[in-house]
């Protein structure tokens, strides 16, 4: 299997979503990796509690980044608010502020980590991922074998 050199890598564009179904405190959640030219070249769907919701899914996305090789990335999130914390280094409550410093620390296994808010419109593809995630038992993990 061949891996993107981090010297020659395009920046791996990442796209998150965590979704909840009504009167239900499962949340799904949906990550994508797509190239520069919106090639999706991995997908990642799990299910959580609502606590930690679209930071896990951050911190989830940047450990399988990692392991896949990839280090350059853009991970983006529609959540302005935790972006904002993000940028910050500190957070609200405990529970968040801890999953925050985690996301902070994971930042060195990258030659470029940046963070960024995107629409809940550019976001579709990772929304559906997240959508069927509500509906799946165990984590799933897809790889696009064009990519690699």
């Amino acid at each position: 299997m061949q891996r993107i050199e981090a010297e020659n890598a395009e920046v791996i564009q990442v796209k998150v979503a965590a979704l909840s179904k009504l009167n239900s405190k499962k949340v799904g959640i949906g990550v994508t990796a797509m190239t520069e030219g919106n090639v999706i070249v991995a997908a990642w769907a799990s299910y959580s509690c609502p606590q930690l919701d679209e930071a896990e899914a951050i911190k989830i996305a940047m450990s399988k980044l990692a392991v896949k090789g990839w280090r350059k990335v853009n991970i983006q999130s529609c959540n302005k608010h935790l972006h904002q914390q993000i940028s910050a280094g500190s957070a609200s409550n405990i529970k968040l502020h801890t999953l925050v410093e985690d996301i902070l620390s994971l930042r060195v296994l990258f030659q470029m980590c940046s963070f960024g808010v995107l629409s809940k419109n550019d976001n579709h593809v990772s929304t559906t991922v997240g959508e069927y995630a509500l509906g799946i038992l165990h984590d799933e993990e897809w790889i696009n074998p064009l990519c690699y």
